[in-house]
């Protein structure tokens, strides 16, 4: 066993084994809460002494007594539990990498970056486009044993598109392809039985364009959930307050006080895909779900602004209402009355549409029954669900028996967040699951599937930079 397999950090309390239902206490959420940014000050961390120094087989050395030394640069950036530095070979300086270290205080935040080694190791095997290849190991600092891994280095979502970082929407057609990459990386994560636990627009970064899903601090494996005793946790219990479902948080009232509770067996497949509908609201109209609501408040106010906002003040339906005016506000008069949208949007709405069919010819048989209707006979959910994906699927099938106007076409596309918007954001029992999303993307924009696996297939990784103790 490996020092990566080993458990690190304090027990918590688990309050209902036979429903996993964790009561987050001060100290629960002191020790094993999402843990801002904000609360990570600027003084606080390893700058001083990584910087300029240089790793040689898992030590930190002043100078580079050895060919095969490392270079550690500068701070590339930092979260509320780890910090990323820049890293290179002394031969190959062009060729820069980054390297990711725990912050302070190393008591509880060493925890997250071994579970992310460990559920990054697990999702290396064989490896995908949208998940990061690692090498890892440990060095000591002030007598500690530090875990480390180097990764590429990825661009931040606002580099590639500004108008992200200005709260504005980016271009459908474009946010449609991330989605779907998206989409595929947590199909990919799902086929190997873990849940992410904390998907927001911060953890899809970018490289050679393609979407990677980063931050596994808050991962969970379906045998850590699923555990009748849950005796360790490593990493963080939950993620970011305001990306996470409904049904993840209960508050109850104990001697004239509320309590907040988190319901650990309800995390899953379902809670990534919740959270991915929300990115892609996000990048689609430039405004979140809770954009009004300061990450830099106490963890129990969050939940407590959620849990009546869900509940009480309907911001799910809410939402939605606000996406679809703006959808069509912003979107609609653009494309109807520049002339470059007949030249470029609509034919490449088109291919994404209709190009490519044969490419999706097998799954459409799990889900068009012969006689041209939808039939979702193999969506294991409640009625609610297969009526929504029978919905898009009878749509677009539609759409194909004739010849319709670029505004019908249109139209389609702009309906098709909205239908997203209903799957992936519909109560826990009617939520569409991660593998039927995937299928239904490919099955409705077929042109745009064939397109992103050839660009996925022509996409060269530079090898990563060798370390010891790794795989």
């Amino acid at each position: 066993m490996s020092s990566f397999d080993e458990k690190y950090t304090d027990s918590i309390p688990l309050e209902n084994p036979g429903t996993r239902t964790i009561h987050l206490t001060e100290n629960v959420i002191k020790e094993h809460s999402y843990r801002p940014s904000a609360d990570y000050s600027s003084s606080s961390n390893f700058q001083n002494i990584l910087s300029g120094k240089y790793l040689i087989r898992n030590q930190i050395w002043d100078f580079p007594s050895s060919s095969d030394a490392l270079k550690i640069g500068k701070l590339l950036g930092k979260g509320g539990y780890g910090e990323v530095y820049e890293i290179y070979h002394l031969t190959m300086p062009e060729k820069k990498f980054a390297l990711k270290i725990p912050g302070p205080p190393l008591s509880i935040t060493k925890g997250y970056i071994l579970n992310e080694i460990q559920k990054l190791k697990t999702l290396n095997k064989p490896g995908n486009y949208h998940i990061p290849r690692i090498k890892y190991g440990f060095f000591s600092i002030f007598k500690e044993r530090i875990p480390y891994y180097i990764t590429h280095i990825f661009t931040p979502v606002e580099k590639l598109f500004p108008n992200f970082s200005n709260n504005l929407p980016i271009d459908p057609l474009t946010t449609l392809e991330i989605f779907y990459m998206m989409a595929s990386g947590l199909k990919y994560i799902t086929s190997h039985h873990i849940v992410h636990n904390d998907i927001k627009p911060e953890n899809f970064m970018f490289l050679y364009g393609l979407p990677v899903i980063t931050d596994y601090g808050t991962a969970r494996s379906y045998s850590e959930i699923n555990e009748v005793e849950l005796e360790r946790l490593e990493g963080r219990l939950h993620g970011t307050p305001v990306w996470l479902p409904p049904e993840l948080i209960s508050i109850e009232k104990e001697d004239k006080q509320e309590e907040i509770y988190f319901n650990l067996s309800k995390v899953g497949q379902k809670t990534d895909v919740w959270g991915l509908a929300l990115v892609l609201m996000r990048y689609l109209i430039g405004q979140s779900l809770f954009h009004d609501v300061p990450l830099t408040y106490k963890i129990p106010d969050i939940f407590y602004i959620t849990h009546q906002q869900f509940y009480e003040a309907k911001i799910v339906q809410r939402y939605r209402q606000h996406v679809s005016r703006r959808l069509y506000r912003l979107y609609e008069p653009h494309y109807t009355m520049r002339e470059n949208i007949k030249k470029i949007f609509i034919p490449r709405l088109k291919n994404m549409l209709f190009e490519n069919e044969s490419y999706v010819e097998e799954k459409m048989r799990n889900y068009i029954h012969p006689s041209g209707e939808a039939d979702v006979g193999q969506e294991n959910s409640t009625s609610l669900s297969k009526i929504l994906i029978n919905q898009i699927l009878n749509k677009k099938i539609k759409l194909k028996q004739r010849q319709h106007s670029d505004f019908e076409i249109q139209e389609f596309f702009l309906q098709s967040f909205l239908d997203f918007y209903d799957m992936c954001l519909a109560p826990l029992q009617d939520r569409i699951k991660i593998y039927t999303l995937v299928d239904i993307l490919e099955i409705i924009f077929p042109g745009m599937a064939y397109n992103n696996q050839k660009i996925v297939q022509n996409t060269i990784l530079e090898p990563l930079i060798s370390t010891e103790n790794n795989d």
